[in-house]
């Protein structure tokens, strides 16, 4: 394919970008000129050349499982650092979970799960997209500014402990709580969505042992898997993670490989309770509408127009997801530093590669 733009025909785009899905945006946005959308075009085949080669390099499968020090050389950005609670404060958070509000229940983001639940802090929502303060009179509940609970927060982004390099300081707002049955419970591979949360995603293991199975690229769970995507031969590595752990995912431990702990015979234990400690995205903008008077505060998160969820519902959005993300800093670059409001499925021109050229052509 090639396109005939202010600089002559573009060079064909390399297979990677055809079979990501780039190339239909690419072939929509045909009627684009001009210096700058020949650059977004060429730039964006070039990032998906690239993640074509980077995966032709990378590990191969690994059928057994793998402890800490293996585990973060084959997936970059893992982080596993066990004895990250005592034995005391385990049971003591244990006990703090099963025993006070809010509830358990056996839902998230309006999904069933396989899995009990239940949440402190900021509320963010995938459909539609927005994030609001938590409402006493529904039951739920800020995070706590005191107990265990708020000591284990706290702890992630204390100076001088041996993640606090990698955390810098990292102070979460929310707090989900998933518990896991060895009899019927299990988490479909995902990526956490990257336009909610910001970058780092802790996960400590309050009790209970598994197995967590990461797998490069692939597909959200939220889409059902097509004939020949070539999931079942993506590089995969599983991972032994212990009780009173800290797990910590980023960069491409967090946007390139999904995770979870599909199969009940990943799980070790009768029981495993974790905490997955993130920091979601326009919590103070609802806060600010709380205080003007708005009881909800429900505001939608601020993106940057190619910081894009690789599981957005929107299929035209989670195609540009693929793109890695060591190549997000060039995506920001091209597609412009201004903050827009997001939305639950994007109005025409927004999030889409024909959107971001169209940008930048104004």
């Amino acid at each position: 394919m090639a396109l005939s733009l202010a600089r002559g025909p573009l060079p064909a785009f390399p297979a990677a970008v055809r079979t990501t899905g780039i190339a239909a945006q690419v072939r929509r946005a045909g009627g684009a000129q001009g210096t700058a959308a020949w650059h977004s075009l060429r730039a964006l085949a070039l990032c998906a050349a690239g993640v074509a080669k980077a995966r032709r390099r990378s590990v191969r499968f690994c059928c057994g499982t793998v402890q800490a020090e293996q585990a973060e050389k084959l997936v970059p950005g893992l982080r596993l650092w066990p004895g990250f609670l005592s034995e005391a404060e385990g049971e003591q958070l244990a006990q703090f979970l099963d025993t006070k509000e809010p509830s358990w229940t056996k839902e998230q983001f309006g999904v069933p799960t396989l899995y009990r639940v239940k949440h402190f802090g900021i509320l963010g929502s995938l459909r539609p997209r927005v994030v609001r303060l938590p409402d006493p009179e529904k039951g739920e509940v800020d995070m706590p500014a005191e107990g265990i609970m708020a000591e284990v927060a706290q702890r992630l982004g204390q100076p001088g402990l041996p993640w606090s390099k990698v955390l810098k300081g990292f102070q979460p707002n929310e707090a989900n709580v998933n518990a896991y049955s060895q009899a019927s419970s299990r988490l479909l591979l995902h990526w956490d969505d990257r336009g909610l949360y910001e970058e780092p995603v802790c996960s400590v293991t309050v009790q209970g042992d598994c197995v967590m199975t990461f797998r490069l690229g692939g597909r959200s769970n939220l889409k059902a898997p097509e004939a020949g995507d070539g999931t079942d031969e993506a590089p995969t590595v599983r991972v032994r993670v212990p009780p009173l752990s800290l797990l910590v995912l980023r960069g491409a431990a967090r946007y390139e490989w999904q995770h979870g702990i599909p199969e009940t015979e990943d799980f070790l234990s009768e029981r495993r309770t974790a905490i997955i400690f993130r920091r979601v995205r326009g919590a103070d903008q609802a806060k600010a509408r709380q205080a003007e008077g708005l009881l909800s505060g429900a505001e939608r998160p601020h993106l940057k127009a190619m910081v894009i969820s690789t599981n957005w519902p929107d299929p035209e959005v989670s195609a540009a997801g693929r793109v890695t993300s060591g190549r997000l800093r060039v995506l920001r670059r091209l597609a412009g530093e201004e903050r827009g409001p997001s939305h639950s499925h994007p109005r025409p021109g927004l999030g889409t590669l024909k959107g971001s050229c169209q940008r930048q052509m104004m």
